[in-house]
């Protein structure tokens, strides 16, 4: 939650601080509700776990296939550091 805070604050300070959020009440739960749905964007992301298969086949030199084809199924992780 600190990395999607860290934005919203700069956001905040850009706007001139309480000065802002006097101005504009509605802005401070939009901010709020975009930092929470970007650290949730990257709780997903961090837990991602995929499969590929990849069939590979040899051809003729008129597109037929030859012998049977080859199946190779990669598993990507990704998780965080």
């Amino acid at each position: 939650m600190l990395r999607a805070a860290v934005p919203v604050a700069l956001v905040i300070a850009a706007f001139g601080g309480s000065r802002a959020v006097a101005q504009a009440p509605e802005l401070v739960p939009l901010l709020n509700g975009l930092a929470e749905r970007t650290q949730q964007y990257y709780d997903r992301f961090i837990s991602i776990i995929c499969t590929e298969d990849v069939v590979q086949q040899d051809l003729r030199f008129n597109l037929q296939p030859t012998g049977k084809p080859r199946t190779t199924v990669f598993e990507l992780s990704v998780s965080s550091a």
